[in-house]
């Protein structure tokens, strides 16, 4: 995919591999998206949405916790982020 041709051209930039995580995970393929993420994660510590994803990829792995904590870490890099919120509600309704 393209997504692939940037990562390989340019491996320092979140981006794509945000793309890809998002590509895998709509596939229903949680580690290769989780890896993604976790990759982009690296490059880009402070990214909510990457962080936010990566919360859902582990939801829907079956890890609430790590879910919780992902979707709160992404709340305190920033408080404005509405879907982190949105994803998290959820989860401290039912599990908390």
């Amino acid at each position: 995919t393209i997504w692939l041709s940037a990562v390989k051209a340019n491996p320092t930039v979140s981006l794509p591999y945000g793309a890809l995580a998002s590509i895998y995970a709509r596939e229903e393929q949680f580690d290769k998206s989780e890896r993604f993420y976790l990759k982009g994660l690296t490059l880009d510590p402070y990214n909510e949405k990457l962080t936010t994803d990566l919360g859902l990829v582990y939801e829907k792995k079956g890890n609430i916790q790590k879910a919780v904590q992902q979707h709160q870490k992404a709340i305190k890099i920033n408080p404005a982020y509405y879907f982190s919120y949105v994803f998290l509600m959820p989860l401290k309704a039912c599990f908390w």
